[in-house]
């Protein structure tokens, strides 16, 4: 069997994915699999494999940017909250104290109702992000196992008990810091994104 890449010479290893035939040429690029690193893979489909990332990637992108788009209506609607509710505070003759207590007063309470909106951004985010956090088949299997023992022991009610508490904690935690969030957000998820999809169209380019 000879090289796929190099048709006239021998192989002396194969591609981990098609089981082409590669030289030592090849072989030695150092073109090897992430989950194999015993195995190899030939130019071809190291190519489809990194032309496959960079979908994703571009695709995830995607979703940051409706996702930023989502989280910039919830966040604008709470700053409007806030501003609303210190300036009738501020102008107010039936709330006690002077006009810098009344604002006070006023953007407390303006940002306990904008804490409440920005709760909502817990349900409209992006759950993964990057490749190496996907979940393989194997892990959703041996959860759907896990799901099925707990209904069938009855113990499926505490699993729903525990989800709900923590959708309302995470409710209330992206509710009373969501700026900060929103913030990180927008300037380090995005930007992450951007360089590593530079970094893969990159590396595509020097490929092909």
């Amino acid at each position: 069997m000879n090289c796929v890449m190099h048709n006239d010479v021998p192989a002396v290893n194969t591609c981990g994915v098609c089981g082409g035939g590669l030289c030592s040429e090849c072989t030695a690029m150092g073109l090897k699999l992430f989950a194999y690193p015993d195995k190899y893979i030939c130019k071809n489909c190291f190519i489809q494999k990194v032309s496959s990332h960079i979908d994703y990637l571009n695709m995830i992108y995607e979703k940051v940017k409706r996702q930023k788009l989502v989280w910039s209506v919830i966040l604008a609607l709470g700053v409007i909250a806030i501003v609303v509710i210190s300036v009738i505070f501020m102008f107010s003759g039936d709330v006690a104290g002077g006009i810098v207590t009344r604002t006070f007063s006023g953007f407390c309470l303006g940002y306990m109702y904008a804490a409440f909106i920005w709760g909502f951004s817990s349900f409209f985010r992006v759950r993964e992000l990057l490749p190496e956090k996907l979940r393989d088949m194997s892990e959703e299997i041996r959860d759907e196992i896990q799901t099925q023992r707990m209904i069938a022991d009855n113990s499926i009610w505490f699993y729903w008990g525990f989800k709900i508490m923590w959708a309302i904690f995470k409710f209330f935690m992206y509710g009373a810091f969501f700026p900060i969030i929103y913030l990180i957000f927008i300037f380090k998820t995005k930007k992450e994104l951007e360089e590593i999809i530079a970094e893969n169209n990159g590396l595509l380019d020097g490929l092909n």
